[in-house]
Order: structure tokens, then C-alpha cells, then sequence
């Protein structure tokens, strides 16, 4: 799990980008040719993807912050709620969701 800053520091292999030098007409490449992969061309673009997955975590409403890991409460508390916490991961990658 990553926060959303992080992520859009990261290549994605699912990214295309419009590219004509060397090819007659418009051809889309997930890299330039000849060029490593490089986020500031085909990054990724975290939440705005629809295969980015929010991380949810407990928020104490009460106290107006999210719960430690390990710290207990009911789930049938009303003053307790599940809600996104800035991190999250890719769907394309296998194992995680």
C-alpha cells in the first residue's frame, strides 16, 4: 500500500502515450522509443485510474482522527466509520485486492 504521491512517481505499464517521430501517423507507445520507462511520461495517476483501490481505515468520529493500528472498538459503535486514508494500490496488480 502506497499513498497517492508515491504512486504518481511510479511507470505504469498500462499507460499510453501518443507518439509520431520515425512512423507515418500517429502511434501510441507505453514508452517512447529508444527511452527507459519514466513516470513523467506514462505514470501513473493513482486515484484518478479506475483500477486504483482506496485503503479504508477506522476513523473515531468522537475524537476526529483515524485509529491506530491494534487500538480496539466496536464496529457496531456508531461513533466509528470506515473511510479512505490517502493510501491505496494498483487493481492490475494481482495478490493485493
Amino acid at each position: 500500500m502506497i499513498t497517492e504521491d508515491q504512486a504518481r512517481k511510479k511507470w505504469c505499464p498500462f499507460s499510453r502515450v501518443a507518439h509520431s517521430a520515425g512512423f507515418v501517423g500517429a502511434t501510441s507507445f507505453n514508452r517512447i522509443p529508444g527511452t527507459p520507462p519514466s513516470a513523467e511520461c506514462t505514470g501513473c495517476i493513482a486515484s484518478d485510474c479506475m483500477a486504483w483501490i482506496a485503503a479504508e481505515q477506522t476513523f473515531d468520529i468522537a475524537k476526529d482522527r483515524f485509529l491506530i493500528p491494534g487500538e480496539s472498538y466496536s464496529s457496531r459503535d456508531p461513533n466509528y466509520e470506515q473511510r479512505p486514508n490517502g493510501k491505496g494500490w494498483c487493481g492490475h496488480v494481482r495478490g493485493l485486492d
